[in-house]
């Protein structure tokens, strides 16, 4: 009887230790915590699973960190706690007040050869140094060359092309058809490096970077707001880019944004197509080129701004899209296979131009807040970080606002907002109460000219552009100048 039950213990154990080894990784804890605003700039990037992962299946492959002005964060991967953990250590320390991505793919295997069902994606943002977000225009930077008529600089992108660790600048043209490098020499921007046009595209608008084809460069996509093109720029050692490889998507590309949907370690794309009343998802081919677009319909009208996310804790990117003769933002789940459905709705008592996300009320969920054009303020809504949205909370503007973003611009550890104002020439900033409440009299920085895109460095906003860097720095530009402030 005693040989019995020894037996019995023994094939109740090897069934234990069988089951632990069959079970599919699941990601049970991060660190740091999603949505947390003041991570230390050398913090290392933790992920939990519920099982021991094999070490062959973690690589820079599967396991990817990028930030939205440094790009792709090199770094060191090693298992730790009987190979439960995955440990990143970054290189050197990240950006402050950076907003920072972590993708995990479903080649991450356990150590019985059972891949994770699904990838698996967080944001935090590195700690911010002390700033201000009262400024003043210190110098004015010509982008239009001599001789060259009207341009239109529609928003400049901050990102580190040239792999120096500073933040370097993609200047998108709207009449031109084209952007223009400017690289950071770690005082100004004030020389042109290289000129890209789009002879695809229409009035280039919205642009965002990414490493598609994972060589460890930075590549370039732009939205065509005067047709259907997305254009895509794949980037070449110090700061070159292949030349525009164009893509169908639906028509008035107004938004783009980027993120790993179908989990298999590649950046797919997603744009708004105000013409076409969808959204546009271009699943990675794996090698750096995207497939045909599938089109989704939101359930709002002239889907015009995207930003991707977390937003119900699954480890899953979720969509938020600003729709704008509906006067909405939707929000739409992903499903971890490369497509998305609508989960919520809510109005902003106006029409949305550009959205940002983070979490601005401090919960640990992503809220949303958009720029509201013709009715002269901007919209601040709430998520519950289960796939619902709150009641927007409305604050004055200047004129006719197209463009905004966050970070934590005064270093205070909450996230502000600044608003570029296209009719009015100005930029509104909104200061955060620590609770995500602003206010109705904001900071206005004034401009020379028309206030059209902006996107700080560490914080990002719209040709007429705001950037934050860490000398504390923000950067403006309009129809045909970049202008400085301090």
């Amino acid at each position: 009887m005693k040989k019995l039950s020894f037996i019995t213990a023994l094939l109740l154990v090897s069934l234990a230790v069988n089951s632990a080894f069959s079970q599919a990784p699941q990601v049970t804890g991060v660190s740091p915590q999603r949505q947390i605003l003041n991570a230390p700039r050398s913090t290392q990037i933790t992920a939990t699973f519920n099982t021991a992962i094999d070490p062959a299946s973690v690589s820079n492959l599967t396991f990817r960190v990028f930030g939205r002005q440094s790009g792709v964060i090199p770094g060191s991967l090693q298992l730790q706690n009987g190979n439960t953990q995955i440990v990143f250590t970054p290189a050197s320390p990240m950006l402050a007040g950076e907003w920072m991505t972590v993708s995990l793919s479903k080649g991450i295997r356990s150590s019985g050869n059972v891949t994770m069902e699904k990838g698996f994606a967080w944001n935090f943002w590195t700690k911010a140094e002390p700033g201000t977000l009262n400024q003043s225009r210190i110098k004015t930077i010509p982008v239009r060359r001599s001789g060259e008529g009207h341009i239109q600089c529609y928003g400049a992108l901050g990102c580190d092309f040239n792999d120096d660790g500073k933040t370097d600048l993609a200047i998108v043209n709207e009449i031109s058809n084209d952007f223009r490098v400017y690289l950071n020499n770690g005082n100004n921007y004030d020389t042109m490096y290289s000129l890209h046009p789009m002879p695809a595209g229409i009035r280039a608008s919205p642009s965002e970077a990414a490493d598609f084809n994972h060589d460890g460069i930075v590549d370039i996509i732009v939205g065509n707001v005067g047709n259907n093109v997305l254009s895509y720029f794949r980037g070449l050692p110090n700061a070159g880019f292949d030349p525009e490889l164009p893509y169908l998507a639906g028509n008035n590309v107004r938004g783009v944004a980027f993120g790993d949907f179908d989990g298999d370690g590649y950046d797919d794309v997603i744009t708004a197509n105000r013409g076409g009343n969808n959204i546009s998802i271009f699943r990675n081919n794996g090698d750096g080129t995207f497939g045909t677009a599938q089109n989704i319909n939101t359930v709002g009208n002239q889907e015009t701004g995207v930003m991707v996310t977390d937003a119900n804790n699954d480890g899953i990117l979720d969509a938020f899209v600003a729709c704008y003769s509906s006067g909405e933002v939707v929000l739409m789940l992903g499903d971890g296979n490369g497509s998305f459905t609508f989960s919520s709705r809510s109005a902003l008592n106006g029409a949305p131009w550009a959205l940002v996300v983070g979490d601005i009320n401090k919960d640990g969920f992503p809220d949303v807040a958009a720029a509201l054009s013709s009715s002269n303020r901007i919209g601040v809504i709430f998520s519950n970080g289960t796939g619902g949205l709150g009641v927007v909370a409305n604050y004055t503007s200047g004129q006719f606002p197209l463009a905004i973003d966050i970070g934590d611009v005064d270093g205070d550890n909450d996230l502000d907002l600044i608003a570029s104002n296209y009719a009015g020439g100005t930029f509104s900033a909104y200061p955060n109460n620590g609770s995500g409440v602003f206010t109705n009299n904001p900071i206005t920085l004034p401009l020379q000219n028309p206030a059209h895109a902006l996107q700080f460095m560490t914080v990002t906003m719209t040709a007429t552009l705001t950037l934050q860097e860490l000398m504390r720095s923000m950067i403006c530009y309009s129809s045909s100048t970049m202008a400085q402030l301090l």
